[in-house]
């Protein structure tokens, strides 16, 4: 009988209401004050990413808080997880002092904490296709490692750290990669322990100033992405790698040569139009979040002037997760999608509909296959 790894996913209101997502939602979303909202893709994106990994992996976990589990109930039934825990994310947020605009990622450090290994952390913005063979084993194995620069990785001697964290001197920060959190398979307690303990040690009461122009992520991506790498490190722990060529964030057409057929990731900083990530094992939505919630602004030529249009690329990612959701979990389809349609705290293009023949029939990034796909 085939091993069932369990797949923890955290979902944090805090991310929403202090952390730099917020951002994206603010011009958007005045009429809404300030309530949590989310985009059609990425709740598309989530609910997708559980289906599967129940499906062909093993049971899911969510950690959330008492918001975010009133959030996602309106937004899918939270049947889909076999366990959800609301107590470690309320617990943290009244016993530790942490700035989650600086640490957006604080919540899931915490929530990776109380849980004991062999399990998968994955983000909510991923969505993991693969049978679990390659992934789950071993001591540590993450989707990719990411080249140390200048530009993503300032040197973390620059941070600060109060009197109950000692990271900055500890460690060397000599390894030349960090590794990417997005999705992590943890098989050995004892780095899964120090890792946390040193990550949630230096976030409380960090005395680091807050840059809004610092990027707000290169903090967060220190403490969570390369102390992780200095950790294994420093215990002699073999970090393996799905995706053999790490990022570079300012060299990067060696990782998306490898990852474009095999593993279909949606690179942070360009997306091709061929659908790069719609059909690979991988599908991370990353920092291009940012640019698939941005309306176009397009010339008109019949009134003149500029005028708002979609994304059209966010509209052809809506399309191929409904195709997606359709094509594996055809029964659970109309359920799904008609609780999306009247939920009001979620931002819907143009084709969020629970009609699957309903997309961007005339774009011209589908092939014909996708432009006759139908129910």
């Amino acid at each position: 009988m085939k091993k069932r790894t369990k797949g923890i996913y955290t979902f944090s209101t805090k991310t929403f209401e202090d952390g730099f997502i917020k951002d994206r939602y603010t011009e958007r979303t005045k009429e809404h004050g300030d309530n949590i909202m989310m985009d059609d893709y990425e709740i598309l994106t989530f609910i997708n990413s559980v289906l599967l990994w129940k499906k062909n992996i093993g049971p899911t976990k969510l950690y959330t808080d008492k918001k975010g589990k009133e959030f996602l109930g309106n937004c899918i039934s939270l049947d889909i997880f076999d366990e959800i825990d609301i107590q470690t994310l309320e617990d943290f947020y009244k016993n530790s002092d942490v700035n989650h605009r600086q640490f957006f990622a604080a919540s899931k450090v915490c929530a990776l904490a109380n849980e004991k290994v062999p399990f998968c952390s994955v983000d909510v913005d991923l969505i993991y296709r693969g049978d679990g063979k390659n992934l789950c084993k071993g001591e540590l194995t993450t989707l990719h490692l990411e080249k140390i620069t200048k530009s993503a990785y300032p040197n973390p001697k620059k941070f600060k750290e109060n009197k109950n964290s000692n990271i900055l001197t500890k460690y060397k920060w000599r390894k030349k990669t960090a590794i990417n959190c997005g999705l992590l398979y943890f098989g050995n307690q004892e780095v899964l322990d120090t890792y946390t303990k040193e990550a949630l040690n230096f976030m409380k009461n960090n005395p680091t100033e807050f840059d809004e122009n610092d990027g707000r992520t290169t903090i967060m991506t220190c403490v969570e992405q390369r102390l992780l790498s200095e950790v294994a490190h420093k215990m002699k722990v073999k970090v393996k790698s799905l995706v053999k060529v790490p990022f570079n964030n300012e060299q990067p057409l060696d990782f998306l040569n490898e990852t474009y057929h095999d593993f279909g990731i949606v690179p942070e900083i360009s997306w091709d139009g061929l659908g790069v990530g719609l059909n690979g094992e991988v599908l991370h939505l990353w920092g291009h979040k940012i640019f698939l919630s941005q309306d176009l602004r397009v010339w008109d030529s019949i009134l003149g002037g500029m005028k708002n249009e979609e994304n059209e690329r966010r509209l052809f990612l809506v399309y191929h997760l409904k195709r997606e959701m359709y094509k594996n979990f055809e029964s659970e389809y109309e359920t799904i999608m008609g609780k999306l349609e009247d939920n009001t705290h979620i931002i819907k293009c143009n084709n969020f509909s629970r009609n699957i023949n309903l997309g961007p029939q005339d774009n011209v990034f589908l092939s014909e296959e996708d432009k006759i796909f139908g129910a």
